[in-house]
């Protein structure tokens, strides 16, 4: 538990200075330059694991769930990768408006 609390305040730095960067990028740099969907990737996998190990942390507190503590984990990672994919797969989707979407071959 102690590892997990660790990553997690790694987790809200790293946050942090994500959050500065999508913001920088939102404000100056064009929306389909693929530096930013790298940025956006990082930035909701650090949101994900942060999110994450907190929520897995209430609930692994509680008295009743200390037998089951194996079957959250798994619980909370298998929704952990069901909600990076399900939001990569929407930043890799968007496009600029405006942008010239590339011709079917």
């Amino acid at each position: 538990m102690r590892r997990l609390y660790q990553v997690q305040r790694i987790a809200a730095i790293a946050l942090l200075a994500l959050l500065l960067i999508h913001t920088h990028f939102v404000r100056h740099i064009p929306l389909d330059n693929p530096l930013w969907r790298i940025v956006d990737i990082a930035f909701l996998f650090t949101i994900v694991l942060h999110g994450l190990i907190g929520a897995y942390s209430v609930l692994a507190g509680g008295a009743r769930v200390s037998r089951h503590r194996r079957a959250l984990a798994a619980a909370v990672i298998v929704i952990g990768i069901v909600v990076f994919f399900y939001g990569a797969r929407a930043i890799l989707a968007f496009h600029a408006p405006g942008a010239a979407l590339a011709a079917p071959p």
